[in-house]
């Protein structure tokens, strides 16, 4: 192989294991630096602080001075990707300053930093890295006594996507990002604890996709004039004014409310753009609390319908064939059931009226643990989607790093992958293929 495609392939490594490739012989050895994708994950070191929380300071320290060590011994003229993933809070600042007037300098295109915790949650409000108001190639500065918008200036034009997690930022920060990074493609926020409000009017953007996820003092979003493409919202909607219009290239709707339940409403907010969705992904974690499926509104363009549903409880799960059946064209459906430590009942299968579902080819069913629940839905689409012809099955819930419930399920996934088995085989159509398909 040409060095050129050794490159490719180290390109998928995270930078470290593209370090660790010199060692091999004597071509790799240099190959490293060439390697223009500095991916940083501490994936594996925080598992370790999960199971062992006391190894936090120095797993910390250890991974970030092998990041400044990468970076300074960096010979690139440009970067143009960075992704930063490790527990880290302020205390950091001066090294996560010093990434990001790299990511500057570097020209980088898609910057990441994730910033959350080993259990994938975000610090205290007190303790999060705070985004500069200020960035450029000259300077980098906070400046915390002075008023934000005054004084906040982002120059970052290489941005194409930027993806911030655990990080707090300023709604002017953000205008700012949007009005000095051209060609900006994808903004994703997630526990931005200082973002207020977010405006977004203006055709000249090429921002395509935009998530904001866990925002707790957001009051307002108003989205209009561009061609956004797909738009993700999860948080409160009751205290949040939405405001989407004239917006004729949005495919891709994810929206959820956590824990307080999603209410009909929100489509209401929508109701001018649900007629062309192609995609639409539901967050519903407690789905008993003000949820009315009966008057889901007709949604005749969607083709892959995602329902996230809180699901410890073995409740029936029939209900929300409602969202299915107000899909006409649906192809792809995936129920994913969040979960930690599932709790099984006896009880009969149920039935629901019969409905066909002519366009459905392909059920994907995450968090399948072998309940009744889980049965009787499953056997809906099988005796309703004649054209269905492939179920996947991933019998993995929603749980965090660190939590007992983890180290218990690699038990309980073989046995729900045994179950799965034994129940849907025998369920499968005689006379037709149905690809079943046990992850």
């Amino acid at each position: 192989m040409t060095d050129d495609v050794l490159l490719i392939i180290m390109s998928f490594l995270p930078f470290k294991d593209a370090v660790a490739t010199s060692c091999l012989s004597k071509r790799w050895r240099w190959l490293w630096l060439h390697v223009v994708t500095f991916i940083f994950d501490g994936t594996e070191s925080l598992e370790r602080i999960a199971e062992k929380p006391s190894l936090l300071g120095s797993e910390r320290t250890k991974f970030v001075n092998e990041v400044n060590s990468l970076i300074d011994s960096c010979n690139r003229p440009v970067v143009p990707d960075l992704q930063i993933r490790y527990d880290l809070d302020r205390s950091f600042k001066t090294d996560i300053d010093a990434w990001l007037k790299f990511a500057v300098h570097m020209s980088v295109e898609n910057l990441e930093l994730d910033l959350t915790d080993y259990n994938g949650l975000a610090h205290e409000t007190y303790e999060r890295y705070k985004f500069p108001i200020r960035l450029s190639y000259r300077t980098i500065g906070h400046l915390y006594k002075f008023p934000w918008s005054k004084f906040t200036l982002i120059e970052f034009p290489s941005l194409r996507r930027l993806v911030l997690k655990g990080v707090h930022i300023t709604t002017a920060t953000v205008e700012s990002i949007l009005e000095n990074s051209p060609d900006l493609e994808t903004l994703s926020l997630h526990d931005a604890g200082r973002l207020r409000d977010l405006y977004v009017d203006d055709g000249k953007l090429k921002l395509k996709h935009l998530e904001i996820v866990d925002c707790p003092k957001i009051k307002s979003i108003y989205l209009s004039s561009f061609n956004l493409v797909s738009f993700t919202y999860k948080g409160r909607l009751r205290a949040v004014r939405l405001v989407i219009s004239n917006l004729p290239c949005l495919k891709f709707w994810d929206i959820g409310e956590g824990v307080i339940g999603l209410k009909n409403r929100v489509f209401s907010q929508f109701d001018y753009c649900l007629s062309y969705l192609d995609v639409l992904s539901l967050e519903i974690t407690r789905p008993k609390e003000g949820l009315k499926l009966a008057t889901i509104p007709k949604l005749p363009m969607i083709k892959k319908l995602k329902l996230a549903i809180g699901a410890r409880k073995d409740n029936c799960l029939l209900e929300f064939t409602a969202i299915a059946k107000a899909c006409p064209r649906l192809e792809v459906f995936t129920i994913e059931l969040q979960w930690l430590s599932p709790i099984k009942s006896r009880r009969k299968v149920r039935h629901v009226a019969d409905h066909p579902h002519y366009y459905l080819k392909e059920l994907v069913f995450v968090g399948y643990f072998g309940r009744v629940s889980d049965l009787e839905l499953v056997v809906y689409f099988i005796d309703n989607a004649a054209g269905l012809r492939k179920i996947v099955i991933d019998p993995r819930g929603s749980r965090r790093r660190g939590t007992k419930a983890v180290a218990a399920s690699v038990t309980a996934v073989e046995e729900a992958r045994t179950s799965a088995k034994r129940q849907l085989q025998k369920s499968l159509p005689g006379g037709r293929a149905v690809d079943l398909v046990i992850l």
